[in-house]
């Protein structure tokens, strides 16, 4: 067992003393392994904590995309009402040349 760099039983119980914490740790990772049920339901508990935070991460990078995104269509409307060329545009945003054309026409000059 792997924990705490220590490669065996002798030295896990090592890196336990003089520490509660992982003391605590290593105590409760001790009853675990002996019970069964408990092991199973700590396993399902750690799998839907994952799931949770990685379901967290995906949603606040979506939400990083789309902020990118708006700021990206905020700078190409101002450059347009600022009269600038098209291809200066596309390569400042790297818009297409279609989504421009569509937010030229929303913007009123």
């Amino acid at each position: 067992m792997m924990f705490l760099n220590a490669a065996t039983k002798e030295e896990l119980i090592m890196a336990a003393e003089g520490k509660p914490k992982v003391a605590k740790a290593y105590d409760r990772l001790r009853d675990m392994s002996e019970d069964e049920e408990s092991r199973r339901a700590y396993e399902e508990r750690i799998t839907e904590i994952i799931e949770v935070d990685l379901r967290m991460q995906a949603a606040e990078e979506r939400g990083e995309i789309k902020g990118r995104e708006e700021g990206i269509i905020h700078d190409a409307k101002k450059m347009i009402s600022l009269g600038m060329d098209d291809d200066i545009i596309m390569k400042i945003t790297e818009l297409p040349a279609e989504k421009i054309a569509r937010l030229r026409s929303e913007v009123e000059l």
